[in-house]
């Protein structure tokens, strides 16, 4: 019996072993890659901060966008206004223009 034990091969293990071994090197990779991501070093004053200055920068924006419409609004106006006064003018010369037409017959 004890030959018979003797000429029994032990399983391998190596590459349950190796698996093993290789484990802890990719669980420490990725806690390398989560320790040295820039979210990880936030705060909260950090995040306020960051926060505070986007919604400046939008309302910055905002600001910027509101007052270039008006200035087209008012351009538009401006616009809107000579057209009439040229269209008026335009009128009254042609109106002139008949009445003296009519005076020289």
């Amino acid at each position: 019996m004890c030959q018979a034990i003797e000429e029994q091969t032990a399983p391998d293990y190596a590459p349950t072993l190796g698996a093993i071994a290789e484990e802890p090197q990719a669980v420490a990779a990725r806690l390398d890659m989560i320790d040295t991501a820039p979210s990880t070093r936030l705060t909260l004053a950090t995040i306020t901060q960051q926060v505070r200055e986007e919604v400046e920068r939008l309302a910055e924006t905002r600001a910027k966008q509101a007052q270039a419409a008006r200035e087209g609004v008012e351009t538009g106006h401006e616009t809107l206004a000579q057209v009439a006064y040229l269209e008026r003018r335009a009128q009254l010369d042609r109106g002139m223009f008949w009445a003296l037409a009519a005076g020289w017959h």
